[in-house]
């Protein structure tokens, strides 16, 4: 359709060249310098004889025109024209212009009118392209949702069990303190000995797993006794220190209860609490490293040979006194 256009707009073109090219033709007649010509089949002579059969065209003006044939010398007709009018092939081009004018007026508004139409048509393709896109992505969405891993669930259950002084053992072995075996001299000041039992610890296991707290107490039974000696049986006034700290390595990880330092047992019989767990923590195994307790000895209190010994009772309240 478009080659089709071309043609006709090419063929439009030349019939107005051809329109524009015949009044140049008819102009030619009306040039502004004279002319003279002579067809007589004799020789042209300079003279101003009047031979017969001799014609002559002059033009006497820029904008008049005149033609004299002259037959014979006693002859003479003489034709003025008043003007340039059209004649039949001028008219014949004019007409064909006006119509290649119309053709070419129908022929853009046709291609107007197509032009207009392949933007309709490419704007409705577009927009259908775009609304196909968007159908696509919401299909791969949906197919993606539907291609998911699911998940599925792990359960397990535990049931609470109790709550123990160094897994529950009586005989608390571990928790055994070992001042050592020291030389009697003339003391001028107290002295403090030291554990030897590197190892000694205590620990509460808490398998109730309630969180509920707890206090770990402990309270020394009688005086340091030597039921072999003679005389000085007892220290009197020898007190037993208690310096706890939390065992992070042996405990269970995460452990948060409170070991305490210091912990004099300078009265008999009367609890004292090592290590402590407010209620929200204190679940698992909690252990308190003893090793570094000491005991002191007065400097007036008289030492017989042999070993003096006491026993520590430890207990568990499970209402924890800072509650």
């Amino acid at each position: 359709m478009k080659r089709l256009g071309f043609i006709t707009i090419a063929i439009s073109t030349l019939l107005c060249w051809g329109w524009l090219s015949a009044p140049i033709i008819g102009v030619a007649s009306t040039a502004e310098s004279p002319a003279t010509i002579r067809f007589d089949g004799q020789a042209e002579s300079s003279n101003s004889d009047t031979g017969a059969n001799q014609l002559q065209v002059t033009e006497a003006s820029k904008s008049s025109h005149s033609i004299v044939h002259q037959p014979n010398a006693s002859q003479a007709v003489h034709h003025q024209n008043p003007g340039w009018l059209p004649q039949t092939s001028e008219q014949w081009w004019l007409s064909a212009f006006i119509g290649g004018i119309r053709l070419m007026v129908v022929l853009i508004g046709w291609q107007l009118v197509n032009y207009l139409k392949e933007f309709i048509i490419m704007k409705k393709t577009l927009l259908g392209l775009l609304f196909s896109a968007a159908l696509i992505a919401t299909s791969g969405l949906t197919a993606s949702a539907a291609d998911t891993p699911q998940t599925s669930n792990g359960t397990v259950g535990f049931t609470g069990g109790d709550i123990t002084i160094d897994n529950g053992d009586t005989d608390l072995a571990g928790a055994s303190l070992d001042f050592g075996t020291n030389q009697i001299t003339a003391a001028n000041k107290d002295d403090n000995y030291d554990n030897t039992n590197k190892s000694a610890a205590v620990s509460v296991v808490d398998l109730r797993g309630t969180a509920a707290g707890w206090d770990l107490r402990v309270k020394q039974n009688d005086v340091f006794k030597n039921d072999k000696a003679v005389a000085n049986k007892e220290l009197t006034g020898a007190i037993l220190t208690l310096n706890g700290v939390l065992d992070s390595n042996a405990s269970t990880t995460g452990a948060d209860a409170t070991a305490n330092t210091g912990v004099a047992l300078d009265t008999l019989n009367s609890d004292k609490v090592l290590m402590t767990a407010a209620v929200g923590k204190g679940n698992g195994k909690n252990v308190a490293d003893i090793a570094k307790s000491q005991l002191m000895v007065p400097k007036t209190t008289a030492r017989a040979t042999g070993s003096y010994s006491t026993t520590l009772t430890w207990s568990l309240n499970t209402a924890p006194a800072n509650s």
